[in-house]
């Protein structure tokens, strides 16, 4: 079966959405493609985990709900009831096995979030800010709103860092190629700082009917705040003294002549 690739254009909007109501059957329709804009693949935005310090990931830890290690194990899929525009749109339901719970949740326990986008009759939806998961991925995550939003993540993808992909290749939108010695001490920083304190969480109840309504489009102050957010986790990777000494003598080149 083909089915027609849709990419929503919801990139400032889905981190602030709210979801309540009811639950959409599978005789529900599909959205009319003036509701859902096509767009082209999606950005690439992080090479190196290690592009997110540990000043912006204890910044992460202290906005979030939860924040763990954990393997993808199940994916499922949801439709909401018509908004008030009589749109009705799909979710995607990811299920995680809590190997190291930081914050809100213990190591060992499952814990599902839902995000939105997934098929919808012969169609997708995709939203070009929402990572994809598949079974078998392991991440660090930084949870907020889950139920609540279009989008559980801190910051949008910069809230999931990549520590295994089970294709072998990283989404390129969220941080990826971290080191085992770089998470220790993103763990290491948020717990030193007090920051995995906070009330537990649960898996909320995602298989309860829901309406989401998508938020008013962002106003250009807000994009260029949004913006600045986002230039501000491309900081550049942490270097020892004796590689910052190599670089200036380099001239600042990286690259060694031969």
């Amino acid at each position: 079966m083909n089915r027609k690739l849709l990419t929503a254009l919801v990139s400032s909007l889905i981190l602030s959405a709210g979801a309540e109501g009811t639950l959409a059957g599978d005789h529900m329709a599909a959205p009319e493609d003036d509701q859902i804009t096509e767009q082209a693949t999606r950005p690439s935005r992080f090479q190196e985990a290690s592009e997110l310090d540990l000043t912006t990931t204890r910044a992460f830890a202290a906005e979030a709900d939860a924040v763990f290690v954990g393997e993808v194990i199940d994916i499922f899929h949801q439709v909401s009831e018509p908004d008030s525009n009589g749109v009705r749109l799909p979710f995607t339901l990811v299920t995680f096995n809590v190997e190291a719970g930081v914050k809100g949740l213990a190591s060992g326990q499952t814990y599902t979030a839902r995000f939105l986008g997934g098929p919808l009759g012969e169609q997708v939806l995709t939203v070009s800010e929402i990572p994809v998961f598949e079974r078998g991925d392991r991440d660090l995550l930084f949870i907020k709103g889950n139920g609540n939003r279009g989008c559980p993540l801190v910051e949008g993808a910069h809230g999931r860092v990549q520590l295994d992909s089970a294709s072998g290749t990283p989404d390129g939108l969220s941080p990826a190629n971290v080191s085992a010695r770089w998470l220790e001490q993103v763990i290491a920083g948020i717990r030193a700082a007090g920051l995995d304190v906070g009330e537990r969480v649960s898996t909320p109840a995602l298989d309860a009917p829901f309406v989401f309504e998508m938020p008013q489009r962002a106003s250009q102050a807000q994009m260029r705040a949004a913006q600045e957010r986002a230039l501000k986790h491309n900081l550049v990777i942490p270097m020892d003294s004796a590689e910052r000494r190599a670089l200036d003598a380099n001239d600042g080149d990286p690259v060694l002549p031969r």
